[in-house]
């Protein structure tokens, strides 16, 4: 019933949205993009989405009895503006769906109809997730000569086809189709990816390494054993050699990019080009293959027998007789695997998720971080942005490890979705796209978030509070952005807080409020981590220094949920390090 109303909800919002604007599609199209988009949401958000699309059309209808007319976009134009914040957040969230699903590509919500065949083999090793952290474990394990197999709850078997950063990819290679968020005092944005190779499929390919000051306070804090920056330093070369990191070609770096550079310079502030784990075919050329995990790690261990289980879903795992059985949902039938050893490289909301459910330590999940993150779309006097930019690969680290500044995916969907909170604006993007980029500000918070399995539902319920110290950054950084991007030659700015003035000088930035409000403003994230932060410290942390989970044998962990804390960095090298650094421990000791 709540279904079908629901449906009425969506085609009365895009007829309102197809009414005031050309579209290249028709409306059954975009409703049944909408529906499926929102159909893959975590379950107990999309059941609130559907209780307050009922609320909103009741309201409706009564206004509509008493006025005799159709009143729908009267209604969507008082809810933007509302002092309700889930009538506005209801038209918000709608509002940027249908920001990225307006694409003339063609769309295929891809689901898996061939029967999954679980072998019954002996197995030394599982694997459960094949991201970054699975994918390093996979590989060195099938080289040492292990019976291993991944469980993937992602597919796979189309990525090639799939174009980057665009709406397919969003919703075949995201989790939740892209639509996930926090609640709390922080409604923060976030993605993770759900596919063959993890979130190394969909994210940007920039490489750090851990800063030396963050590898110090997790020894310190956490009594993270062997993991000083000399420690590391063979892991990281590997890595490095294995994922071809490297710079872009002379030449090369988009436009966009370079307006940090130019901003920061004036002012003397510490900026970098960041390499990325791209090889490219010739020094003139500024095109490349990306060296995500299908590409590399995943690609080795396939060419060893490695076997990958995809769509393949974790429930619970449970030891018996010295070996862990993983009972595993596919196509909506029940399975099973079993092996002396299982790595748990589920991501951040999936791997203490899985420990939870299977009752194996309550404390996973308690807390964990993110890097939260305001935007600003910045408009210049030239073209600064096409079709094939990518992401820009220049930060700003002046403020760093506390705030960094960087330039994120600038095509007109995403550019559209970054100026849903000034909407007189919109107009603009069409026309003049080209000269438009949308600038990041991201912060090392001191406030986090949790994770907790809720009953009645599948999905678990995340949880993020950030401190007042914490806005005060988010003020800052996103200040001193605005400052920068000025300087680089921005004519106007449009930063993420609903119905914020229109930025064109100094003066206008400093009229933003000392503190933001958090209800005001879009905030986002791509980087999630710290749900099981390892170290010899068993009050704070779920596993040892190598990743093995405390009390239990046979089991670890390796992926984003193992770092201690906020790294202040893109994630990835990092990951990929401490993996590398746990599966030699561990194989050793098989």
């Amino acid at each position: 019933m709540l279904d079908k109303i629901y449906k009425i909800f969506l085609k009365k919002f895009v007829s309102s949205k197809f009414a005031n604007t050309k579209q290249d599609v028709s409306i059954e199209i975009m409703i049944n993009r909408l529906y499926k988009q929102q159909s893959r949401m975590p379950d107990y958000l999309g059941f609130g989405i559907q209780c307050v699309a009922f609320i909103f059309l009741c309201n409706n209808y009564f206004v509509q009895f008493f006025s005799l007319k159709d009143n729908f976009d009267k209604s969507i134009t008082k809810a933007k503006n509302s002092r309700l914040s889930i009538f506005r957040n209801l038209i918000r969230f709608h509002e940027s769906i249908y920001a990225v699903a307006d694409v003339e590509e063609n769309v295929n919500f891809n689901t898996n109809e061939n029967r999954v065949i679980i072998s019954k083999s002996e197995l030394d090793f599982i694997i459960i997730g094949s991201g970054p952290g699975g994918a390093v474990s996979a590989s060195e394990l099938s080289k040492a000569g292990f019976k291993t197999c991944i469980v993937e709850q992602g597919m796979g078997h189309n990525s090639h086809t799939i174009n980057p950063f665009t709406y397919n990819e969003m919703i075949n290679k995201y989790k939740h189709a892209g639509i996930s968020t926090t609640l709390g005092n922080a409604n923060i944005t976030y993605v993770e990816g759900s596919t063959i190779g993890g979130g190394s499929e969909i994210n940007s390919g920039l490489y750090h390494r851990t800063p030396e000051e963050i590898l110090n306070l997790w020894e310190k804090e956490y009594e993270l054993a062997d993991s000083n920056i000399n420690n590391l330093e063979k892991y990281f070369s590997n890595i490095e050699d294995y994922l071809c990191i490297s710079y872009f070609p002379d030449g090369k770096i988009p436009k966009a990019s370079l307006k940090l550079e130019e901003g920061a310079k004036k002012l003397g502030w510490d900026v970098q080009e960041v390499p990325r784990w791209f090889k490219y075919d010739s020094s003139n050329s500024g095109s490349g293959l990306k060296m995500s995990m299908t590409k590399t790690y995943l690609k080795e261990y396939l060419n060893n027998n490695g076997i990958i289980y995809e769509s393949s879903k974790v429930n619970r795992i449970k030891k018996q007789k010295g070996k862990w059985n993983v009972f595993i949902n596919v196509n909506n039938e029940n399975e099973s695997l079993s092996a002396k050893n299982v790595i748990l490289s589920a991501g951040t909301i999936g791997t203490p998720q899985i420990l939870k459910r299977s009752g194996l330590t309550h404390n996973a999940g308690k807390t964990f971080q993110t890097h939260p993150t305001i935007k600003v779309v910045a408009l210049f006097n030239e073209k600064i942005n096409k079709k094939s930019m990518g992401v820009p690969v220049h930060q700003v680290k002046e403020f760093s490890p506390d705030i960094s500044f960087g330039c994120s995916i600038s095509t007109k969907p995403y550019l559209r979705v970054a100026l849903l909170d000034h909407p007189d604006y919109l107009n603009i993007i069409e026309e003049k796209w080209e000269n438009m980029a949308i600038y990041y500000c991201m912060i090392v918070p001191e406030g986090n978030g949790s994770i907790k399995n809720l009953p009645f539902f599948k999905d678990p319920i995340i949880r993020y509070h950030l401190t007042d110290n914490d806005k005060n950054k988010i003020t800052i950084g996103l200040k001193k952005l605005c400052e920068l991007l000025l300087q680089a030659g921005a004519t106007n700015l449009f930063p993420s807080i609903r119905n914020t003035p229109l930025i064109k000088n100094m003066r206008d930035v400093n009229m933003i409020p000392k503190k933001i409000e958090l209800n005001n403003t879009s905030l986002m994230t791509v980087h999630l981590f710290s749900s099981c932060p390892i170290g010899e410290r068993k009050k704070l942390c779920i596993a040892d220094s190598f990743g093995k989970v405390h009390g239990h044998e046979g089991l670890f962990i390796s992926d984003g949920s193992m770092l201690p804390s906020a790294p202040g960095v893109n994630p990835q090298g990092t990951i990929m390090a401490f993996a590398h650094r746990n599966i030699k421990k561990i194989i050793s000791e098989s």
